[in-house]
């Protein structure tokens, strides 16, 4: 676990859940541009303090261009709905507000693809089977396996690639039929790879007894009162913060017209919470260090 975030990486499988699923609930859930830019700038904020140096940001502008140009581009030149036109296409007029619209989707996607790669960064493959195996052991076995070995085939394919460049059998002059060739072939080296190491690992869950009746399976989680505690602090802020969703208050419009809804201090508030609630693991870890200093002077 990366050593940048120790304090709220330890914290029971159930809290870290309970944040990512709050954050992604609300995200998706509203258009307002204020709630998404405050989604996106935590969510790159704590992607770059849980990961440090290795946190790439240019692979979130990578995947953000294709949906910038889909929603902002594309998207409104087919969706004809809005009160400022701009220019016509075919005799079919190109509106403002699809543009805006476009753009606030665009944002509330880029958001939640950044609170996903969050996720990741959080919950392992052993936290996800200890939060649904009871549940339903096959399917938290599927999902830890589908963590775990995406990653390994991607490190494996990168292995392959390397011996066969060690071996000679990849060239920098190679055209490109047989760099194609080269390629077919590392994929199928790394399926019967795979396929070897499936059976290897069928076979050591048989022996250890797995699917048998009334066997267990260790785990190192344990709730503390500090987990109870967060707890019960993220159910509150997620209940305040879904009551304001669905009174409206976050409610934007923007076709055929834009309408922005009159801010209160009931808004405003939830703003507050919804920011607080995504930096829970920066103001968790600054917390923390402040409580360690003051106990060591």
């Amino acid at each position: 676990m990366n050593s940048r975030c120790p304090f709220f990486t330890k914290m029971h499988p159930l809290v870290l859940l309970i944040y990512i699923l709050g954050i992604l609930i609300v995200t998706m859930s509203s258009l307002n541009p204020l709630l998404l830019s405050l989604s996106l700038i935590s969510g790159i904020a704590v992607l770059v303090f849980l990961k440090g140096r290795k946190a790439k940001l240019v692979h979130i502008i990578f995947f953000s261009i294709p949906i910038l140009i889909f929603m902002i581009l594309i998207q409104p030149l087919f969706y004809h709905t809005g009160q400022t036109v701009l220019f016509y296409v075919n005799e079919s007029a190109v509106y403002k507000e699809n543009y805006i619209y476009g753009g606030i989707v665009s944002l509330m996607l880029i958001a939640g693809v950044v609170w996903c790669m969050v996720l990741r960064e959080l919950l392992d493959s052993e936290k996800i089977y200890y939060l649904f195996g009871k549940l339903s052991p096959t399917l938290g076995l599927f999902f830890t396996m589908i963590l775990r070995f995406i990653p390994l085939m991607r490190e494996r394919l990168e292995q392959i690639h390397e011996g066969e460049i060690s071996m000679g059998r990849i060239g920098p002059n190679a055209g490109h039929i047989a760099t194609i060739r080269n390629r077919l072939k590392e994929v199928s080296i790394l399926v019967g790879w795979s396929l070897e190491s499936s059976i290897e690992t069928a076979n050591s869950m048989e022996s250890r007894g797995y699917g048998l009746k009334g066997r267990t399976s260790y785990n190192r989680f344990n709730f503390k009162g500090l987990d109870i505690g967060l707890i019960i602090l993220e159910s509150l802020a997620l209940v305040y913060m879904i009551a304001v969703l669905v009174t409206k208050g976050f409610r934007v419009y923007y076709l055929p017209v834009i309408i922005l809804n009159k801010w209160d201090i009931f808004n405003i508030l939830g703003l507050i919470v919804f920011a607080s609630f995504a930096l829970l693991p920066i103001i968790q870890e600054i917390i923390y260090k402040i409580w360690e200093a003051m106990n060591n002077d």
